[in-house]
């Protein structure tokens, strides 16, 4: 089956998040609404305003201990600690919210592991500021354990964008992307006319060095790191003084519907002070051409305190590119054995995995996946088992979105690529990106019906053609497209009795497609029905007259006119939105002959007045 690849005009306005993975080693709560993530670091007791503290206390196995931070001549806060029975408590401190000038907000102290903090009093009259703050455990009066915790101005350092492998985008956690710098998987952003540029099909990875703002991450409501980031959104109710946004032309990147649709990630790498945004670029959502400027705004009025800060970066999405060799030809010769080969160039980053998949036009259920790595010099190899293809053999190669012809031996050149318009309710066309037909006559779109075991005609194409209108679908599913030639030179599909199928050996060119409705694809595998014009709807009368009774009389006593069940369509005459005029004889209908034209007309009434029943 092959998948109808995005068209041009509404390539993701986007394309759906991945499981985060923790240290087995260290215990680390459960990130939900109330408990954000803990620091992977077992001390840091110098942190910049709006950071979070890592503050280690030694104390009695498995006893209450109160801890005060600060002093009675400035900020203050007590609380009551239960130690889970190991002795180690490590204390966190968001440093951000700290800054609170009523009461000890909450999530202020929170406790690693299953220790356990409760905030008893203070007085943050005087909200955190920078210094040096005691902070003391006592058990029954004794101290049992002190620390001074070091508060720095508030730090925000830059903004990076950088590109990387596809994978990466998945990368479980921040340990993860460390080691894909190490391995040199990611790389600076290349150089373009305007911006510099990230390929299509790369992952984004926007690194914001700003240890102040970890605080006010971890501060937002969510149940991932990704949700609370969300929050600094300026789109995202209710709005925060420190804000993150991606603009462009015509609005840009829609930040907010990109991590709807699982096209946007983010993870913190506290060791290092920074927050990691990753962007797979098959997935975005609004508009990408052009430049797009990523920012990250702090108010005046942010509880950091100081005047506003502004970090800013820029990049454009960059067209994938894929060619295949030897150069000159956008063919690929195949050969029927275990180790036949596919190769090419792309301009996507070295390290990156094509993913490659060989398809049977002659052979519906024939399919190889495999995939290669993109070399340093950008080519990649991929070797596909086909010694069970049949011979001569005609295929369709897909190297990542792309698509191109494919041959064993010398099969006639018949060849199409196709495109869905993005999301609609009402689905009407496909676009014919590619149509080559040697010796000229169209590709035909004919819906199944497994209750009768019949093709019934919906749709056909010329190669001059720019779109293959069909009946109005308001349901995902598939339609079988063959390829027919124009035996009679009418230029009007006549059926298939007449204009019969372009074959290799003695199997129909043919395949099966998905159509997606309202985002919606089909549910399923598709149909394993294989074409025969045996079976294809064809009437052996006159067309009908446009009477209704004399219409419904003749549909329901013919048992031929291949009716579909529960196909979602319905009648092309009654779509406002169709390209397909309306004719009461059927004549009219885009691409068919006469006859065929009356086998449409049939078909499409039956199933309305089903419905009227």
């Amino acid at each position: 089956m092959s998948n109808l690849q995005p068209h041009p005009a509404s390539l993701p306005t986007e394309r759906h998040v991945r499981n985060s993975s923790t240290r087995p080693a260290k215990k680390r709560l459960p990130e939900n609404a109330t408990s954000p993530p803990t620091p992977n670091e077992s001390a840091d007791l110098s942190v910049a305003r709006g950071d979070i503290a890592v503050v280690p206390l030694s104390v009695p196995a498995g006893a209450n201990v109160t801890v005060r931070a600060g002093s009675d001549d400035g900020y203050s806060a007590r609380l009551d600690v239960r130690d889970d029975g190991n002795g180690q408590v490590r204390l966190l401190v968001n440093t951000y919210l700290a800054r609170n000038r009523t009461t000890v907000a909450p999530d202020t102290y929170r406790a690693a592991g299953d220790d356990a903090v409760t905030v008893t009093g203070g007085t943050p009259t005087e909200p955190l500021e920078s210094g040096t703050y005691p902070v003391t455990a006592t058990r029954k009066g004794t101290v049992v354990a002190e620390r001074e915790l070091t508060v720095t101005e508030p730090s925000f350092r830059s903004i990076t964008a950088r590109r990387a492998v596809p994978r990466l985008f998945d990368a479980p956690n921040v340990s993860a992307v460390r080691a894909a710098n190490r391995n040199e998987v990611t790389a600076s952003l290349r150089s373009g006319e305007y911006e510099p540029e990230v390929v299509e099909g790369e992952t984004l990875l926007v690194r914001i060095d700003a240890p102040s703002l970890l605080g006010v991450i971890a501060a937002q409501s969510g149940n991932t790191t990704t949700e609370r980031f969300l929050a600094l959104h300026d789109e995202t109710e209710p709005e925060t003084d420190e804000t993150f946004e991606i603009s462009g032309p015509c609005g840009g990147i829609l930040f907010h519907e990109t991590v709807t649709e699982g096209g946007a990630r983010v993870l913190l790498d506290y060791r290092a002070g920074a927050a990691y945004v990753l962007l797979d670029t098959t997935k975005l959502e609004g508009t990408y051409a052009g430049g797009q400027a990523v920012y990250v705004e702090v108010s005046p009025e942010s509880r950091l305190g100081g005047a506003g800060r502004e970090l800013t970066t820029s990049f454009r999405v960059a067209p994938r590119q894929t060619a295949i060799r030897p150069a000159g030809t956008d063919t690929v010769r195949l050969t029927a054995d275990d180790r036949a080969t596919i190769s090419g160039e792309t301009n996507l980053l070295p390290g990156s995995r094509v993913p490659v998949r060989v398809e049977s036009r002659v052979a519906p259920t024939f399919e190889r996946r495999t995939s290669a790595t993109v070399t340093d010099n950008g080519t990649f190899t991929a070797t596909v088992d086909l010694s069970t293809a049949s011979a001569p053999g005609l295929f369709a190669v897909h190297v990542g979105p792309d698509q191109f012809p494919g041959e064993i031996g010398e099969p006639p050149g018949v060849y199409w690529r196709m495109s869905e318009y993005g999301h609609r309710q009402r689905v009407t066309d496909v676009n014919i990106r590619q149509l080559t037909l040697p010796e000229g006559g169209f590709l035909v779109a004919y819906e199944y019906d497994s209750s009768t075991d019949r093709f019934r005609p919906v749709g056909s194409a010329t190669p001059s053609d720019d779109d293959l209108v069909v009946d109005s679908r308001t349901e995902p599913g598939y339609l079988l497209v063959v390829a027919h030639r124009d035996a009679n030179g009418n230029r009007a599909f006549d059926g298939p009795a007449t204009d019969s199928p372009y074959r290799v050996g003695d199997r129909v060119v043919s395949d099966w497609v998905g159509v997606t409705v309202d985002g919606v694809e089909p549910p399923g595998d598709e149909p394993s029905a294989t074409f025969d014009a045996d079976r294809a709807v064809t009437p052996t009368t006159e067309a009908p007259t446009a009477d209704p009774d004399t219409v419904g009389s003749t549909i329901g006593s013919t048992a031929t006119t291949g009716t579909a069940k529960s196909t979602g369509t319905t009648p092309t005459t009654a779509d406002a939105g169709s390209t397909t005029p309306p004719d009461a004889t059927g004549v009219g209908i885009s691409g068919f002959g006469p006859l065929v034209a009356a086998a449409a007309l049939l078909g499409a009434t039956a199933l309305r007045l089903g419905t009227r029943r």
